[in-house]
């Protein structure tokens, strides 16, 4: 036994488990072991010479003082351990973007590449917090469904429904803030989440995003063009009002809207008692 033989078996332990199975490397860590503790069993007993280039007895029994035992130890042991520890690094980074890649993915709509609805429920939680500790602070909510969005599928397919909910989730990025959120709620609704947005500000921001998928004309395979419109519900939530309340206000005035002909905006109010004013 000797530290370079020890560290060479640590380093290339860890590094196999790492890059293989357990019952890959276990077997054949169970195996070298045991021809190592047989070795050095005979060894002890005489049966063979232990390590016949050095001399320990002219060593004095004291081989860490002996330059010439040192070198060979760092000179077996150093590359081993470099070699092993940069294979680690490489497979740590590659995991770390592997880790990131999927947490990623787990918060965006793989079709329309916006938040998806898990990432939008913890964004309305961190929303809820900061209005509880800001009190000059206000967020703009605006919920939209396409209207006759089955129409779209039952005559022209689900592949181009697909290809009509990326093009509105375009349209409706190249609107938005970047300090906006902007996700997928459902099939075919999206929200919006503006900070520091009053009134006027949050349904300006709702004509531009209407006035946007409006102008959309999306070709298909039968060369005709399908365009949409969305039907808009929008409120504001500000310092310690509860936005369950301003989620459920903004879904019914974009079913108000819906109701009132589709291709509108609808704002419900809080502050005077969540009363529904349609715009055109």
């Amino acid at each position: 036994m000797s530290p370079a033989t020890a560290v060479v078996l640590i380093s290339v332990i860890a590094l196999g488990l790492l890059m293989f199975e357990a019952k890959v490397i276990y077997p054949v860590v169970i195996v070298a072991i045991g021809i190592i503790f047989y070795l050095v069993t005979i060894t002890l007993e005489g049966k063979i010479s232990y390590a016949p280039l050095f001399d320990f007895p002219g060593m004095h029994n004291s081989p860490y003082s002996n330059s010439f035992w040192c070198l060979s130890m760092l000179y077996f042991g150093v590359p081993v351990v470099a070699v092993c520890f940069a294979m680690f690094s490489l497979v740590l980074h590659q995991w770390r973007h592997r880790e990131e890649s999927f947490k990623s993915l787990s918060l965006i709509d793989p079709l329309t590449k916006v938040n998806n609805r898990r990432n939008i429920n913890q964004q309305l939680v961190n929303i809820a917090n900061k209005l509880e500790l800001q009190k000059n602070l206000c967020y703009g909510i605006i919920i939209l469904d396409l209207d006759h969005f089955k129409r779209i599928n039952d005559e022209y397919g689900h592949l181009m429904g697909d290809e009509v909910l990326t093009e509105v989730a375009a349209a409706l990025q190249s609107n938005v803030r970047q300090t906006d959120i902007l996700g997928r709620y459902g099939g075919e609704e999206f929200i919006i989440l503006a900070k520091d947005a009053d009134k006027n500000i949050i349904m300006q921001l709702a004509k531009r995003c209407q006035q946007s998928i409006q102008q959309l004309a999306i070709s298909t395979d039968q060369q005709k063009y399908i365009n949409i419109t969305a039907s808009f519900g929008v409120t504001v939530v500000c310092h310690n009002q509860s936005m369950r309340q301003a989620i459920k206000q903004a879904d019914e005035a974009m079913y108000q809207a819906k109701r009132l002909g589709r291709n509108l905006i609808v704002l419900s109010d809080q502050t005077e008692d969540a009363v529904a004013i349609p715009v055109g």
